[in-house]
């Protein structure tokens, strides 16, 4: 058998740089460096590491410590995975110095890399429930122990006390203090809602006094009007609706403005129309017009809202 070549275009053999080579395709980086550095001995590393010497320009460099051999195999992954490195094709010979590791195994490590991970997280949740816990605990204790001083005399009392301190001296733990930030918080909720004051409008008819009169403006949009009718006509139709409202003869006579809308067929009316009514009489002019007892049958009626201006 011929021997051999050490050139990139032959074979050349490595039991380690062609178990990298070939997983490299299956394993993920760190588990693939974590079987070499498990399974090879330094005498192999260091062969490999050699072997990879021949082709490559750069000198690969020489790790201390207790964590050499696992740099060693990572700058020898590297090399095997980058594009612009022109390597042969590794071989072995001895199939026993070639860990046992297929697909199977990779998907293993990986969930046992999840499991680690989860395993830790409901660690970390323990502590914190233990901690609700405490607090919980601290609550009811202090439920169940009133205290001795009023809170005038705790806000003077220092938050740390050493056991060996004055036994009168109450000491406040962060469930009491929570508590107490609760209860002042409560207070002063309480203490708002008392000093709202209720606000009324007057309705009585006086000689003496005279309050300002206000206007509002009550917007509809009226739709499937026959083309023939004359905008004039709602000026009447509204006015005589509204004298249907309590309170129509103290106010003021309310005004319409009429404004014909665009539509998209020929063989009906739209319009925007916008009544100008006394503030008193507001409330029951919109349950007046609103009402289907005061519009044509087959007519429609809504609120007319017109969108916002947003500023830029």
């Amino acid at each position: 058998m011929a021997e051999l070549s050490d050139t990139p275009d032959d074979y050349v053999r490595s039991e380690l740089l062609c178990f990298l080579q070939q997983k490299s395709k299956i394993l993920p980086f760190d588990d693939l460096v974590a079987v070499c550095v498990d399974f090879y001995a330094v005498d192999e590393l260091k062969m490999a590491v050699s072997t990879m010497s021949r082709f490559v320009q750069n000198r690969m460099p020489t790790y201390m410590g207790g964590d050499k051999d696992r740099k060693t195999v990572n700058d020898l992954l590297k090399l095997i995975l980058d594009p612009a490195v022109s390597l042969p094709t590794f071989v072995a010979v001895d199939l026993s110095r070639l860990p046992p590791v297929d697909a199977t195994v990779s998907a293993l490590l990986q969930e046992i890399s999840m499991l680690h991970a989860e395993v830790r997280s409901v660690a970390l949740l323990r502590s914190e429930l233990d901690e609700v816990r405490g607090a919980l605990q601290e609550l009811k204790c202090l439920k169940s122990e009133p205290l001795t001083r009023s809170p005038e005399v705790i806000d003077h009392v220092p938050v740390a006390m050493s056991s060996t301190s004055n036994p009168q001296v109450i000491t406040l733990s962060a469930a009491q203090r929570l508590q107490r930030a609760v209860d002042s918080g409560a207070m002063e909720r309480t203490t708002q809602v008392h000093r709202k004051q209720k606000t009324v409008v007057g309705k009585a008819s006086t000689s003496k006094l005279q309050s300002v009169r206000t206007h509002r403006d009550i917007e509809l949009f009226v739709s499937r009007v026959s083309p023939l009718l004359a905008e004039s006509a709602f000026d009447e139709f509204v006015s005589d609706a509204l004298k249907s409202c309590p309170d129509s003869d103290k106010c003021v006579e309310a005004t319409v403005k009429c404004e014909k809308l665009r539509t998209k067929h020929e063989f009906y009316a739209s319009y925007h129309i916008t009544v100008t009514v006394d503030s008193i009489m507001f409330h029951n002019a919109i349950a007046v017009l609103m009402s289907t007892e005061v519009w044509p049958m087959g007519m429609l009626v809504r609120r007319f809202f017109c969108k916002k201006k947003w500023l830029n």
